[in-house]
């Protein structure tokens, strides 16, 4: 098991899109603060998982998933999931965001003070 702590507003990946034009063409892209979140995430993660052997992980996974917002604005715990999920792969925990079978137990907190904002994340291997 592998519990990591990533301290900053959790954001969400989906409602967080902006639109760029590129060549007149209009494509959806990260939002400014997901940009600010998922490097927040690679600095903690990467002290966090120092000499942890056997990563990335690649066998299925239960992910549980807590969020703790300093905003009283409502999210989707579904759209953390996803920012949280390729932030694991994006950062070699995990070989595929696919891998992940269940999310039981997963929950969102709304009015943290802003300090302790954070996603809390426990990584278990199904076997």
């Amino acid at each position: 098991m592998i519990r990591l702590t990533i301290y900053g507003q959790p954001v969400s990946k989906k409602n967080s899109m902006q639109m760029a034009r590129v060549r007149g063409r209009l494509f959806p892209v990260p939002s400014k603060s997901y940009r600010r979140w998922m490097t927040l995430a690679k600095q903690q993660v990467a002290e966090q998982i120092a000499g942890i052997d056997g990563l990335p992980i690649g066998l299925p996974v239960r992910l549980t998933i807590l969020a703790y917002r300093h905003t009283k604005r409502k999210i989707d715990l579904s759209n953390i999931y996803a920012a949280v999920e390729d932030m694991l792969q994006k950062y070699g925990v995990l070989k595929d965001d696919a891998q992940v079978e269940s999310h039981d137990g997963s929950r969102k907190f709304y009015g943290v003070a802003k300090e302790v904002a954070r996603v809390e994340i426990e990584i278990k291997e199904l076997t």
